[in-house]
């Protein structure tokens, strides 16, 4: 019986550790594509024109 209780402990502690890889390389993974996103964000909100960033030129309309 002792045998058979290391055995099935053995098995669940390699259970765990395989979850424990998978979650950590989840969480990897969704903080580089959060990362890729805020950084595409920050790039699309620096290049879009807003009332801030535009220049104005003197006007060529002839009065």
């Amino acid at each position: 019986m002792i045998k058979a209780q290391r055995i099935a402990f053995e098995e669940q502690a390699k259970m765990y550790r395989s979850m424990r890889s998978f979650i950590e390389e989840s969480t990897r993974t969704v903080r580089d594509l959060s990362g890729r996103l805020r950084d595409t964000q920050r790039s699309t909100i620096d290049s879009s024109p807003s009332e801030s960033n535009l220049e104005f030129g003197p006007s060529s309309q002839a009065l």
